[in-house]
């Protein structure tokens, strides 16, 4: 085997390596922007949300660190919400999806099997919008994960596509729009789909 086969066949190795570690993963705590309000969730090795906990009100204006916060929070007792009603009238912070942005990722949340964006989603989207024409970022990655059936892949792409079609009507051009549809196979619910932003 000459050198450039042996370097091809240990970075192919080096990255299955690593996509296993990403698969494997046991679940993790994090704080994530839903809709605009910071929450506790359980996410995968693949990103995907498992478990949602309660929000965190004073997210935006706490300077404690997040693993300090979902510490403070377990402590207290953890409450899944899997319940809430996602329509809810108005976020509780006007700047939370507008701050959030800075640190390069967000979570929209859809209702079950379907696509369509609720009012808060819109008014996130916008926000989005609004910090690319500032400049802070160039593209914004949508990366909605499926299940290994016709429907789910179809739901995924329809969700991707609201996201996509709303940011290019509030002026992000459509070159500047990734949309990736990963395939996610472990057994979990997929509501979520994750925004990355990057220059």
């Amino acid at each position: 085997m000459n050198m450039s086969k042996l370097k091809s066949f240990l970075t192919v190795l080096a990255l299955v390596f690593t996509i296993s570690m990403i698969w494997s993963q046991e679940p993790f705590k994090a704080i994530v922007l839903i809709n605009g309000d910071p929450f506790i969730v359980d996410l995968a090795g693949n990103g995907s949300i498992l478990v949602r906990y309660q929000r965190v009100p004073d997210y935006f204006s706490s300077t404690t660190s997040d693993l300090a916060i979902i510490d403070q929070y377990s402590r207290q007792g953890l409450i899944a919400e899997q319940g809430l009603d996602f329509y809810r009238e108005q976020i509780d912070s006007p700047s939370a999806a507008t701050t959030e942005v800075m640190t390069g990722e967000q979570y929209i949340e859809f209702s079950q099997n379907r696509a369509v964006l609720n009012r808060e989603a819109v008014d996130q989207v916008r926000a989005i919008s609004d910090a690319f024409q500032e400049g802070r970022f160039r593209t914004v990655t949508i990366v909605s994960y499926h299940h290994d059936t016709l429907g789910s892949r179809t739901l995924a792409q329809n969700r991707s596509k609201a996201i996509a079609d709303l940011l290019n009507t509030f002026g992000v051009p459509l070159e500047n729009i990734i949309i990736e549809l990963p395939y996610n196979a472990r057994g979990s619910d997929i509501s979520f789909v994750n925004l990355r932003f990057a220059q």
